[in-house]
């Protein structure tokens, strides 16, 4: 229940039910909101809000006519946070109440499609004051253009946005680069003869974003314009595809079905995928009452692949329980997936495509490939278990499960004492991604259902007031049954690295070890989360502790992900001082 308080503050709010109730005055994302206890129903409400700062005034148009429904911000000038915010109403008034004094900048913006256009004012409010702003959205330059193919047919539905650069940007306005929730950024969709405008744009130059399903935008050289900019060509370059035709088990063509989550309509069963990259594609097709279908499709870019025409039948049934192995227990919740539609790079408990089992230990996969193939069962605390099942229908198919070894991990610092910190085992062999995750809240954690294997173990610190202990990698080899102890225990001691960060702003982490190259897509934040986060010495200085010799791979991160790599050899103590300069332009594609 929401409401806007009158001219004389008079409000209505309208309860379900009689009871008792929290009234909230401003926003519940914002500092400053006041509550207040109530006993619905009642007329006798008489809310009292503490004095403070006010911002009250209006806003108009490039004509001077009232500006109603503009997006109105606050935005402390020392570090840019949003104190405050509200819209104008159908005669351009705007209030924000509730302000400690402080410099700030009030910002007006108006948005809707393909029109953003803002202005601002920097001001300076007392204890209690109120201050009068006028504020006036002036017109900005207008784009138009057409957007094609290499063969200069017009493309319709190309989606185009405008995004103001940095350097143009004022600091305390972050979404004009990056998203945020609180505006819009200019876009608009190409008509059927590809043709574009962009209106009211800011600043002297801006970088267009173009994305169509299928399509490679131009390099970012071509999509910089600036002011006074006309009839502008943007020309995109048709991907190659992966296509086919999909039919039923008599033949004919599957009207509505699914390749990889995304949902196709066509009166001939005709799918085509773009590639986007080249390497292996899993693409999975599914339609109502039938099997799905899993096809690992190697593909180069620039290369168009075709499959053909591809059968879905209703396959068959596969039903059975799980039982731990040494109590016959059932177990609810484990997760039960065939080797038809594995992916090796995620967990079973993580797959889209597995099921879980219920309370009872029992499951149903009603429709499968009628060839031989794997069931896979996984379930926490517990080793993965695969059974070869051959065609036909199978019911009531019992399937026990092992916990395996059990594994204890103490984590201390160098003195000896018990100290939270996280980790990861990673098993020889085996991607990061299937990692297993340990948490040591309190200095100790017990593991099971680890595979037998050789693995290596990163932690680090979890506490605190422990951020930058530094735990050696450790190697350990774990047997299928039996019980095995792992001590962590952080250095206080060890090689120095001191990085000077030059170029555009990143920031720094430290993988102990030779990291992977290239990076396989998708295994960013896997890497990340092994690594040492680096401690801020100053502005543009980083540092690393306590570290062990020998190799290691330095990390430069924007925007969660890695853009630069570069290894060290480290000694076994003294300090390392590398200079590192990152230029922009190699984030671009």
């Amino acid at each position: 229940m929401t409401d806007i308080s009158d001219e004389l503050g008079r409000f209505q709010l309208s309860a379900p039910t009689p009871g008792p109730y929290t009234l909230t005055f401003g926003e519940l994302t914002l500092p400053a909101f006041e509550t207040l206890q109530v006993e619905a129903p009642t007329t006798e409400v008489r809310w009292v809000i503490p004095g403070k700062a006010r911002v009250t005034g209006s806003v108009t148009d490039e004509h001077g006519a009232p500006a109603a429904r503009v997006r109105m911000r606050l935005w402390l000038e020392a570090d840019g946070s949003l104190k405050a915010r509200g819209t104008t109403d159908a005669r351009g008034h705007f209030s924000l109440w509730g302000l400690s004094p402080g410099r700030y900048v009030l910002e007006a913006a108006e948005g809707s499609g393909e029109v953003e256009r803002f202005t601002f004012h920097a001001l300076e409010l007392r204890e209690r004051e109120t201050a009068e702003v006028d504020l006036r959205l002036e017109a900005g330059w207008t784009l138009s253009g057409r957007a094609v193919d290499e063969t200069g047919h017009p493309l319709a539905g190309v989606h185009i946005r405008a995004r103001a650069f940095p350097e143009h940007t004022p600091s305390w306005r972050p979404g004009a680069w990056v998203h945020e929730p609180y505006g819009t950024t200019p876009s608009v969709h190409t008509g059927a003869d590809g043709r574009f405008t962009l209106r009211n744009l800011q600043g002297r130059e801006a970088e267009l974003e173009v994305d169509l399903e299928g399509y490679r935008a131009p390099p970012p050289d071509e999509l910089r314009v600036r002011e006074g900019s006309t009839d502008l060509r943007v020309v995109l370059r048709r991907m190659a595809r992966i296509h086919g035709r999909l039919l039923g088990p008599e033949g004919a063509p599957i009207t509505r079905f699914g390749v990889s989550g995304m949902e196709v309509m066509d009166p001939e069963g005709d799918f085509s995928v773009p590639i986007r990259r080249s390497g292996t594609y899993h693409l999975k097709f599914s339609a109502k009452g039938m099997a799905p279908l899993l096809h690992r499709v190697p593909a180069r870019e620039g290369t168009d692949v075709d499959m053909g025409e591809l059968h879905l039948s209703p396959g068959r049934r596969i039903s059975g329980r799980v039982l731990d192995a040494e109590t016959s227990s059932p177990l609810e919740g484990a997760q039960v997936l065939t080797s038809n539609l594995r992916n090796p790079r995620i967990r079973i408990r993580s797959h889209p495509n597995a099921v879980r089992t219920d309370v009872d230990g029992t499951f149903t996969l009603p429709h499968e490939p009628s060839r031989p193939l794997q069931l896979l069962v996984e379930a926490e605390g517990y080793r993965v278990r695969s059974l070869e099942l051959g065609g036909g229908d199978v019911d009531d198919l019992t399937v026990h499960m092992e916990q395996g070894a059990r594994v204890m991990l103490l984590a201390k610092d160098a003195q000896g004492r018990p100290v939270a910190a996280s980790g990861y085992l990673d098993q020889e062999g085996s991607g990061m991604e299937l990692g297993t995750f340990f948490y040591a809240e309190n200095g100790m954690d017990v593991l099971r259902g680890l595979e037998p294997g050789r693995y290596r173990v990163h932690a680090g610190p979890s506490g605190k007031n422990e951020n930058h202990l530094v735990f050696p990698i450790h190697f350990v080899d774990i047997p299928a049954t039996g019980e095995v102890s792992i001590e962590l225990r952080a250095r206080d001691s060890g090689a120095t690295l001191e990085l000077r960060l030059k170029g555009a702003t990143t920031t720094a982490a430290l993988y102990l070890g030779v990291a992977p190259r290239p990076i396989p897509h998708g295994s960013h934040s896997s890497l990340l989360s092994r690594a040492l986060e680096a401690e801020d010495v100053s502005p543009g200085v980083v540092r690393f502790r306590n570290l062990p010799p020998g190799r290691a791979t330095l990390l430069l991160v924007k925007n969660e992900a890695i853009v630069y790599l570069d290894e060290v050899d480290l000694p076994a103590e003294g300090t390392v001082v590398r200079e590192v300069t990152f230029d922009e332009k190699l984030l671009r594609p």
